[in-house]
């Protein structure tokens, strides 16, 4: 890809990357080894944590030297009620991650996902839109439901390492008290330059040569049991990093 540098290490069998990226105006070099290997979708998250993580970073520092407070933290738990979308590489990384966990763990996570997928289904879907932004109506409608994340246990992120992209990549610049039902133009949030949960579900479209898409959090187990076989393919590890790597670019532009 235009762009993108790449090296071989012959005595690691891996294959090194780099990438310029433009954020808040100012030139990142995002760097990546790869093994000459075959890999899926779910190979590519890791690094696109380690890459949302950094932008969020430079988000909140940003927003620091604007005078505002960034209280985001592990252990706030204000917008764990809000509508979280996976892509789809990174529903086959939870698959992964729940596969992981101790027996009683996972259990406990699946019997939680079930649970909300349910009172999603129980309370149908949200009201047509009445002019404003779609994806505010439904995040509105879906914050109504006041349901705690399938994840959150005593009130904090029981998964907080490998928690989504979206959670990772929204920040508040208001008290906790305003996160709470996720009013449309209540509190404020920090601008992110580059939605990189966004580039892994062009990376998966672009792949799989099949329509972008994301799903709720609850609606999970449902996916991956119906809906991802097409998704489970494997190509050359440097090549899907690479692709990846060429779409964050473009995003960034």
């Amino acid at each position: 890809m235009t762009g993108i540098s790449a090296t071989i290490s012959t005595p690691t069998g891996a294959v090194r990357l780099e990438a310029e990226l433009t954020i808040f105006g100012e030139a990142t070099t995002v760097r990546a080894e790869v093994l000459d290997a075959p890999a899926g979708l779910a190979d590519v998250v890791p690094l696109a944590r380690q890459i949302a993580d950094e932008v969020s970073r430079r988000a909140i520092h940003a927003a620091l030297g604007e005078g505002h407070t960034v209280l985001c933290a592990k252990g706030c738990s204000a917008c764990c009620r809000y509508l979280v979308p996976l892509s789809a590489p990174e529903l086959l990384c939870l698959e992964r991650n729940l596969a992981m966990m101790p027996p009683e763990t996972r259990s406990q996570a699946i019997r939680r996902l079930r649970r909300a997928r349910q009172q999603i289904i129980d309370a149908g879907p949200p009201a047509p839109d009445d002019g404003g932004e779609p994806g505010r109506s439904v995040s509105a409608w879906y914050a109504s439901l006041e349901m705690d994340c399938p994840f959150l246990t005593e009130q904090a992120c029981g998964i907080y390492d490998r928690r989504p992209i979206a959670c990772r990549q929204h920040l508040s610049a208001s008290s906790p008290e305003l996160c709470n039902g996720h009013q449309p133009g209540v509190g404020q949030t920090v601008p992110v330059p580059l939605d990189v949960c966004h580039a892994l579900a062009v990376l998966a479209a672009e792949m799989t040569e099949t329509p972008l898409q994301a799903v709720m959090l609850p609606l999970a187990l449902n996916w991956l049991a119906n809906e991802s076989q097409h998704l489970r393919r494997r190509w050359p590890g440097p090549l899907l990093v690479e692709r990846f790597l060429g779409i964050l670019q473009r995003l960034a532009a």
